[in-house]
């Protein structure tokens, strides 16, 4: 959702090309201290949480974040008030703090998934296929979808569904995997 947001801020909302690359960037940057201590967290409390609690905030605010963005957006460019690229920025790290969730614990989670033998063919194929099909493909097919349902807004259902179910199946499927020995 990170590199859709700045098309979506840059097109739809018609921001500053120059204004929405330093919040991109503000955001990054904040998206780091946040997986860390979402790696950190998922030390202490578990793997698998810290993922299900970032694929459900993800799905939950996906849609009121765009709302917010395209309204506080129209009303920046009316505006120009100097208050409204802060209120982005903060919206923009919320989503940043889902991502972080999910990315902070995804290494060890993934290296204690599967063992020794294969873990690295078995984590590394999935996970970079993954984010290249699903992640690479979601601005495309985001706009498309919104173009065939005639809104700016429309086309979210596809990252909000995926999360949702990724989540759902997550916490019925996935193991808790923080105590996995990894030398086995």
């Amino acid at each position: 959702m990170q590199v859709y947001t700045a098309i979506f801020l840059k097109t739809t909302v018609k921001l500053p090309a120059e204004l929405v690359d330093q919040l991109s960037i503000y955001s990054t940057l904040a998206l780091f201290p946040l997986t860390i201590f979402a790696g950190w967290l998922s030390d202490r409390i578990g793997r698998k949480l810290v993922i299900i609690s970032g694929l459900f905030l993800g799905a939950i605010l996906i849609w009121p974040a765009y709302r917010a963005l395209e309204s506080i957006g129209a009303e920046f460019i009316k505006a120009n008030n100097q208050e409204y690229p802060f209120a982005i920025l903060l919206i923009l790290i919320a989503l940043s703090l889902a991502l972080a969730l999910v990315v902070g614990p995804q290494t060890a989670f993934l290296a204690e998934l599967f063992p020794a033998k294969n873990r690295n063919s078995a984590a590394t194929l999935p996970h970079n296929l993954a984010a290249g099909w699903i992640g690479g493909l979601l601005p495309l097919i985001v706009t498309w979808l919104n173009q065939v349902w005639g809104g700016s807004l429309a086309g979210l259902w596809y990252p909000t569904i995926f999360l949702g179910l990724a989540a759902l199946i997550g916490l019925l499927l996935l193991p808790e995997t923080k105590t996995v020995n990894l030398s086995q």
